[in-house]
């Protein structure tokens, strides 16, 4: 079964973020635990067995993983949800629930038809906000506000 280092591995190209950032959040432990109860063994042992094969058949080529997680897993009819959820995940510190059909067909349960927002700490350190430059809305330094003015970065774009 998948564990928390290939999590890591699979999130790296998912995410566009180093390993070392994502380790930086302190979010994996809890985003892969709310993985593998939304998803269960079954459905993550599938998904380390398609990753380890796209790494094996890319020999480090980062072209050749992407392709790879195009084709055999994000377009995957059981995996590719899921995958997509591991994304939103490190993002928005949210797991949505899978469509209903999709848990019927591989997980035989009804899924809560909720949002569930996995921690505090992880909404603060969700890659969304080092994506566009800012800080969670009142959450971090430099406070409630912070997010009213444009990044440096971004001012010649608006």
């Amino acid at each position: 079964m998948m564990r928390i280092e290939e999590f890591y591995s699979l999130s790296v190209p998912l995410t566009g973020f180093s390993e070392t950032e994502l380790k930086g959040t302190a979010a994996a432990p809890t985003y892969f635990t709310q993985l593998l109860d939304a998803v269960g063994e079954k459905v993550l042992i599938e998904l380390d067995l398609r990753w380890k094969l796209i790494q094996k058949a890319a020999k480090g080529d980062q072209e050749k993983i992407k392709t790879g997680l195009r084709q055999e897993i994000l377009s995957d009819p059981m995996l590719g949800p899921v995958t997509r959820n591991i994304m939103k995940m490190w993002y928005i510190a949210t797991w949505y629930p899978l469509p209903n059909d999709w848990m019927e067909r591989y997980v035989y349960n009804k899924a809560d038809p909720n949002p569930i927002i996995l921690s505090p700490q992880a909404y603060k350190e969700g890659l969304v906000w080092k994506a566009i430059g800012r800080h969670p809305m009142g959450a971090k330094w430099p406070g409630y506000g912070s997010w009213e003015v444009s990044p440096d970065h971004l001012k010649d774009v608006f």
